[in-house]
């Protein structure tokens, strides 16, 4: 019996950051035309605007961007930080809900408890306010964290566009702990620096599995 493959039909992977820009686009619309200021709109409305601004801010590809590009990305998330700021720690658990977590304080990272112990903190109705930072820092869940994270990447792009080291490398500087930068030579070939010696180390590719030499 002979077999014939049949090539599939390849899939192509939705862009996320279209689809999240387009329904926050839409949410920015309906703002604009309810002549309305952001803590006016009616709940419902605050949470679909924090949680497609948080998606699309979560999928967007930051490589490759000039510096006006990277201040434009900046911007949008001190508008998404300060969206979420007018909101309740209860509202906001609604978008983005604690990650059921609750061995923190054993392996020594945030989980549910932390989290609910920060909300106590500032009280379950009361708007976030001016602590919004911090907030989101001691919030668990995954969205939240990812947000965080890609804010502080892109604080460090800024930094190293303006010539400045970026938050993590001066961090580790200033402690004395050696770190490798990844660069590419006029070759095109890849190498990592470490900081504190100056060593270079080449970057070899990983052969692929079903790749044998053959004797």
């Amino acid at each position: 019996m002979n077999f014939k493959v049949i090539n599939g039909v390849k899939r192509e992977r939705p862009n996320y950051f279209d689809l999240y820009f387009n329904a926050f686009s839409k949410c920015v619309e309906r703002l604009n035309n309810s002549d309305s200021l952001f803590d006016e709109l009616k709940i419902l409305e605050k949470k679909r605007f924090v949680y497609y601004g948080v998606k699309m801010l979560n999928a967007k590809n930051t490589d490759g961007l000039n510096y006006d590009e990277l201040l434009s990305i900046m911007e949008a998330f001190e508008f998404i930080k300060g969206a979420m700021s007018q909101l309740s720690p209860n509202e906001f658990e609604n978008i983005f809900p604690i990650e059921k977590k609750y061995d923190g304080e054993k392996n020594g990272w945030k989980d549910y408890f932390f989290t609910k112990n920060a909300i106590a903190e500032i009280g379950e109705n009361t708007p976030i306010l001016e602590k919004i930072n911090d907030f989101l820092w001691d919030y668990q869940n995954w969205d939240v964290s990812h947000f965080m994270v890609n804010n502080m990447s892109l604080i460090s792009d800024i930094r190293r566009v303006q010539g400045q080291k970026g938050l993590m490398e001066e961090f580790m500087d200033e402690n004395d702990v050696p770190y490798y930068t990844m660069h590419t030579d006029e070759k095109g070939k890849q190498y990592l620096e470490n900081s504190q010696t100056g060593e270079v180390t080449k970057v070899r590719k990983a052969i692929p599995r079903y790749l044998h030499v053959v004797k």
